[in-house]
């Protein structure tokens, strides 16, 4: 694959005209091509290969101005806008991600294995809840990713995620600067079978997405809506069904591996499956949870299943559920299923997480928290109940109580104005009559002395 552009080409930032110049070709992607920098290892610049309109510069300025430290330690993010020497800008600067690795190679237990041998089951899940906080700190930063899906994000060896073709993500409000495509396997119900060049989308979307990822992370690359005979992947989206569905799909990935999802998946991660993948309600019902769970949900549940994950004593390779009756992945090798995970191999170029030490055990104490806890939650969701219907029924004297205290205020601002009013009116009437009486006196004592003689 060769550049487009030759070593020493001189560019030059429209920020604070710092010098650049081109070293080696490093990548090429959908619209342009990437090069290391010389004198700039921790940098690369992105060149496109078509001239850029002004609408596109516009947007990468306004990506700038946008950008924090959090941004730029999660994502490729643009920092400075490059031009040519006739001017013409032809691309950017953003921060170089070093050895890391597509996440959709991670989701294939195949590519995983051959590149990334070391990321165990508990690799995967830390992956996932760092995805999951990428995505986080770009929502925070009213960034929507629009087309996520396994291709968006790199993986590097101690599990951290990188978002990366930022530039084609949307900012700001309106479809102006948005994300005009969509992977069908990644998009939600609400938009599949329209076209999305004039859909302003939003972090809601972006969390369909997000769960789809996430499943496919924690689940071998299986997708959530797959196993429908009679239905495709987007028409099964648009009827909401997927794995955890009343209305299940017909061949589930867990019935085809032979383990419950709370083998490796706790009630929660569940849970939010399940509300992500339903269909939208259109009114939320009283007492419920909030559907679809947003990014910073995902990565506070994630960490919950992490530190409940457990070591099997047979294989320290594997990990799964610490509530689990037994290691389910020693059971699929047991049954001549090919190994999912292989033991730990030492990885010099980087970082390996380290695993978790936690053995499984029954503890009756631990039993006992675990009843209270759910106790806990079903209190919980009474004493929620409970008020929301007493709020429900003081509403209406509420809104009494509201509107009479606005009368009030507002007659009270009538009074307040009628009395501005009249103390002018009264005002200048005193000061006129105040006025008249000075004249008064003043032509009283000329006549006066004009008859005394002094004049």
């Amino acid at each position: 694959m060769t550049a487009s552009i030759a070593p020493d080409t001189q560019l030059i930032g429209l920020a604070n005209r710092t010098p650049y110049k081109i070293d080696r070709f490093i990548a090429r992607g959908g619209e342009g091509e990437v090069y290391a920098l010389k004198g700039r290892s921790s940098h690369v610049a992105k060149i496109y290969r078509t001239p850029m309109d002004p609408t596109k510069t516009k947007k990468l300025v306004a990506m700038i101005r946008c950008s924090t430290p959090n941004i730029v330690n999660i994502a490729a993010w643009p920092v400075d806008i490059v031009q040519s020497k006739s001017k013409q800008p032809v691309g950017f600067i953003m921060p170089f991600i070093q050895d890391g690795m597509p996440l959709h190679m991670i989701l294939n237990p195949k590519t995983r294995l051959q590149h990334r041998p070391n990321h165990d089951f508990a690799s995967l899940v830390r992956i996932a809840q760092n995805t999951a906080s990428a995505v986080s700190t770009l929502h925070q930063a009213g960034v929507v990713i629009g087309d996520m899906n396994g291709q968006n994000f790199l993986v590097l060896r101690n599990g951290t995620v990188r978002a990366i073709d930022c530039d084609s993500m949307q900012i700001g409000g309106g479809s102006k600067w948005g994300s005009q495509v969509g992977v069908e396997e990644y998009t939600a119900p609400e938009l599949q079978g329209l076209s999305l060049k004039n859909v302003t989308r939003t972090k809601t979307h972006d969390n369909f997405a997000l769960a789809v990822l996430l499943f496919e992370i924690l689940v071998l690359g299986r997708h959530p809506f797959a196993g429908n005979d009679d239905l495709e992947v987007g028409e099964a989206i648009k009827r909401a069904r997927h794995i955890f569905a009343t209305n299940g799909l017909e061949r589930s990935v867990f019935n085809v591996l032979g383990f419950s999802p709370d083998d490796i998946l706790t009630p929660e991660i569940v849970d939010c499956f399940g509300r992500a993948f339903d269909l939208p309600r259109k009114k939320k019902l009283l007492g419920s949870s909030p559907q679809r769970p947003d990014a910073g949900e995902w990565a506070v549940a994630l960490a919950g299943l992490a530190n409940q994950l457990a070591v099997c004593p047979k294989n320290a390779a594997h990990h799964y559920n610490g509530s689990a009756k037994s290691c389910p992945w020693c059971a699929l090798e047991k049954r001549g299923v090919p190994k999912f995970f292989t033991p730990k191999v030492p990885d010099m170029s980087g970082v390996s997480q380290k695993p978790s030490t936690q053995k499984p055990h029954f503890s009756i104490w631990g039993f006992t928290a675990k009843l209270l806890r759910a106790g806990g939650r079903l209190i919980g969701k009474i004493i929620y109940m409970v008020l929301a219907s007493l709020i429900e029924l003081i509403a209406p004297f509420l809104y009494a109580v509201a509107d009479r205290i606005a009368e009030t205020f507002t007659t009270f601002e009538i009074f307040i104005e009628k009395l501005f009013l009249w103390t002018i009116r009264w005002t200048i009437w005193w000061a006129i009559l105040a006025a008249k009486i000075a004249a008064g006196i003043f032509l009283l004592l000329f006549v006066l002395k004009l008859l005394s003689g002094d004049l």
